[in-house]
């Protein structure tokens, strides 16, 4: 019975397990990729001898390691808006 509705469906329960764990993937790649860019942007900031374009650059990696941080917690949910 349970192997007709999946059949019905066009799939079966591994696809379901195997989506989850592809968006859980995704979801653990986009905050390594805005870690390595927050530090990537942090050595660039030290080797500058512009003051402000190192201000402008450390910030920037800032506010990388914050929606980082958001999104390790949840509270950051890809194709949901943001509060406010």
């Amino acid at each position: 019975m349970i192997d007709d509705v999946f059949h019905d469906r066009g799939g079966c329960p591994e696809d379901g397990v195997l989506a989850g764990r592809r968006a859980h993937m995704d979801h653990l790649r986009r905050v390594a990729v805005l870690m390595e860019t927050a530090a990537v942007l942090d050595r660039r900031a030290s080797r500058t001898a512009n003051a402000a374009y190192a201000g402008v650059l450390r910030e920037r990696a800032t506010a990388r390691r914050q929606t980082a941080e958001l999104l390790r917690a949840g509270l950051l949910v890809p194709g949901r808006p943001a509060a406010g």
